[in-house]
């Protein structure tokens, strides 16, 4: 749920929202606000939005180890401000820049993930630090090639203190087919460094305080690309009244859209994702 007001000449808004998620393992609570302020003819923006995230695990450990009690929380909490600079540079071109710091605490391990030890025969939970500081930095560009393409370009850079740094390029090419169908090819490379406490399957030493064998956490790189398509009549696709109270509300079906992506990692994983979004309001 979300709630944002606009001043009347549209130079400041405001606003909140609230959601929450629930799993058969997993409980989560978001809470989270935004302040903006437009230069008069809406081509600056600054934004300074504040999300924070409870969640609750809990906690499964692999079948042969669930005689020790391997964490002492089960709890995660994460706080992320956020500041995003917008600019039309001209006709045809805009851009953002958008900066982040997020800080979590408690459990940030996977406790069902196994971690095994050169030289030993002992199997261990994953452990890692109760506190991770991120810092990502992102540039986005927009750049409209005709009436109907827009490229849309993107690069974020990523920094956190278990020392991990990545790069992720991306880039998208809208193609309106018409006033309300779009067609979308994109590509994404990604690449980082290794986790401090990352080693592969069996060379950790058994004396260390932190290991974990999660190839997610392990140097890497990755491709991802696919295409998208998407439908949103101006009139939307189906209007459905509801009577509220003493008046009558529309339902209406805004928009569908459809995506496909393939994904393909250094270490082989590969994977294929379909998707589908649908557009509602009142």
């Amino acid at each position: 749920m979300s709630y944002t007001h606009t001043n009347a000449d549209k130079t400041t808004s405001y606003g909140f929202k609230l959601g929450g998620s629930t799993e058969y393992d997993y409980n989560s609570l978001q809470l989270g606000g935004h302040i903006s302020k437009y230069s008069k003819n809406q081509n600056r923006s600054i934004s300074l939005s504040y999300q924070s995230f409870i969640d609750q695990w809990e906690i499964i450990y692999p079948k042969e180890l669930r005689n020790t009690n391997w964490v002492n929380t089960n709890n995660r909490f994460s706080n992320s401000l956020s500041l995003t600079y917008t600019q039309t540079l001209n006709k045809r071109m805009q851009g953002s820049i958008t900066s982040d710091l997020v800080y979590q605490s408690g459990l940030l391990s996977t406790p069902f993930h196994r971690v095994y030890f050169n030289n030993s025969t002992a199997v261990k939970v994953e452990q890692l630090p109760n506190n991770r500081l991120k810092i990502p930095v992102g540039v986005q560009l927009n750049y409209h090639l005709s009436d109907h393409i827009v490229m849309r370009l993107n690069y974020r850079y990523y920094w956190d203190n278990w020392g991990i740094q990545g790069h992720t390029a991306e880039i998208e090419l809208p193609l309106k087919i018409n006033a309300f169908m779009a067609v979308y090819p994109f590509y994404r490379y990604h690449s980082q460094t290794a986790a401090t406490h990352f080693k592969p399957y069996a060379q950790h030493d058994i004396n260390a305080t932190y290991y974990t064998s999660d190839h997610d956490l392990s140097a890497l790189s990755s491709h991802k690309f696919g295409v998208g398509m998407r439908y949103a009549p101006a009139k939307g696709i189906a209007k459905v009244k509801i009577p509220l109270l003493k008046q009558n509300r529309n339902f209406n079906f805004r928009g569908i859209d459809c995506r496909y992506a393939y994904y393909q990692r250094s270490n082989g994983l590969k994977a294929h994702n379909i998707s589908v979004g649908l557009n509602f309001s009142f």
